[in-house]
């Protein structure tokens, strides 16, 4: 073969294969960088759908949803809206994406955590994990079953931990292990096991299956590049079992927060003669008067004007097994007098905007103003905080929702401020699903009529009755079926 031949072909060959890398070309338009969403799905091979008649794309990621639209700068992740700082182009059947502030909210939202601009910032390298465990099956024996994860590796079996809890989840914590979420996640459920979930760390991986039945006991053994999970179940017994333990998830027990108290006043108006704690215990007292009505076992925070450490709110929560924890709120805003309206918050630490971050400051000034006991709050880290909310966080949301509609509907939709995230202590390591009702705006002269008045203190402290009840026949309905 000629030289000039050869080294043709060479060049082709190293052509195709950079075309082939995880490589994103950038395009610079009046000094911004775009990426094509064509070229960004090519390369994560993402499923999507592109909506002509609204100008608008959704791509599917694992369980996420992002949703853009061309000529708009925000974009959707699931039900959260994040700003770009600049516009969409709408290229005919391509969009152009501002590059920098896209990958920032993916990586902080964990959908693409290895995805960065080379040193030129003239490509957008997504580089993708080499997975080792990519997939299971289910095998069913004579004295029950076995899970078989296939990896590309022998694993010590030494050092897994293999351990269930008490609501049934299976759990198996593998040093070295990198899952394939997206593939583990498209395998179809096979009884017994309900609902997977996979957590991805530094040094390790964690899979965990949520089973039907109640293994009487169970082994790991790891060989020839798989782990076996045996489950030992005694057939006969197991549906007993599984009803008599299902029995103790009935939600029955709500912890009710009035915010504030004693020499905290919370938000105050009118020289403080008109003070948050008042309200927030009024409307407290009447959820909780409601609920009992209903047979619902009450836990009161505080139920006089007393103080009582963010902590301890937290302490008496946890120790007397609460179901729910509701902690109502009414706020306040010096430089907007018009601003009204409900909104219902849920725990989500360091990653807030800066209209919520003055809401979180009043709300935990707390801890500085009266408490003098910051230093204890350090003990309990922000990602202990997080872990104990996570496992809480789908039923912390769906509450929050139903509490938002129910308001709306006895109140008026337009007031509606939806459901937010903030790092509110009182929520720290509050061990059950948990929310932060704002029940208004005691600046706002309309709704501090309305929040002094014990009709409609009744009225919305029935809509928060009525939000529990809906979210308690949700919830038994999924585990007592």
């Amino acid at each position: 073969m000629p030289i000039k031949q050869l080294f043709l072909c060479v060049f082709l060959l190293l052509s195709s294969l950079i075309s082939q890398s995880n490589h994103i070309q950038i395009i610079s338009i009046d000094n911004i960088s775009y990426i094509s969403l064509n070229e960004f799905i090519k390369t994560t091979n993402f499923k999507y759908k592109f909506f002509d008649d609204n100008n608008k794309a959704i791509i599917y990621h694992k369980k996420n949803r992002i949703v853009l639209s061309g000529n708009s700068s925000f974009f959707l992740i699931n039900d959260d809206v994040f700003h770009l700082y600049t516009n969409i182009i709408d290229n005919k059947n391509d969009f152009y994406i501002p590059v920098k502030s896209f990958i920032m909210h993916l990586k902080e939202n964990h959908l693409l955590d290895n995805i960065y601009l080379d040193s030129s910032e003239e490509l957008l390298i997504i580089d993708f994990p080499d997975y080792n465990i990519s997939n299971y099956f289910l095998s069913e024996r004579g004295n029950g079953f076995s899970i078989t994860l296939n990896s590309s590796k022998t694993f010590d079996e030494d050092l897994i931990a293999l351990w269930i809890t008490d609501n049934n989840w299976l759990s198996l914590s593998i040093p070295g292990a990198i899952i394939d979420t997206s593939s583990i996640a498209s395998i179809p459920l096979k009884s017994p096991i309900e609902e997977i979930k996979t957590v991805q760390m530094k040094n390790s991986a964690q899979i965990s299956f949520l089973l039907n039945i109640i293994p009487d006991d169970f082994e790991l053994s790891s060989y020839d590049n798989k782990m076996v999970i045996s489950l030992y179940t005694a057939q006969e017994l197991n549906a007993q079992k599984i009803k008599e333990e299902k029995k103790k998830y009935i939600i029955d027990t709500v912890v009710l927060d009035a915010g504030h108290g004693g020499k905290d006043p919370g938000a105050c108006v009118q020289s403080c003669s008109i003070q948050e704690k008042t309200i927030t215990l009024a409307v407290t007292k009447k959820i909780g008067e409601e609920l009992e009505k209903l047979g619902m076992k009450v836990i009161y925070t505080r139920q006089d004007d007393r103080f009582v450490p963010l902590n301890q709110r937290t302490h008496i929560a946890n120790s007397n097994d609460g179901d729910l924890f509701i902690s109502i709120h009414v706020n306040s805003i010096s430089n907007s007098p018009r601003t009204k309206g409900f909104e219902t918050y849920l725990l989500r630490i360091g990653k807030t905007d800066d209209a919520i971050k003055e809401v979180e400051k009043r709300e935990n000034s707390v801890i500085d103003k009266y408490e003098n006991s910051s230093l204890l709050y350090e003990k309990l880290s922000k990602i202990n905080a997080t872990i104990i909310q996570d496992a809480n966080a789908k039923q912390s949301a769906h509450l929050a929702n139903l509490i938002q509609q129910q308001l709306a509907i006895s109140t008026n939709d337009k007031l509606n401020r939806g459901v937010k995230q903030a790092g509110f202590q009182v929520l720290w390591g509050v061990a059950m699903p948990n929310v932060l009702v704002e029940l208004g705006f005691i600046t706002n002269k309309d709704e501090r009529k309305n929040l002094t008045s014990s009709k409609y203190q009744i009225k919305i402290a029935k809509s928060i009755v009525n939000a529990i009840m809906m979210y308690k026949q949700n919830y038994e309905q999924n585990i007592l079926k």
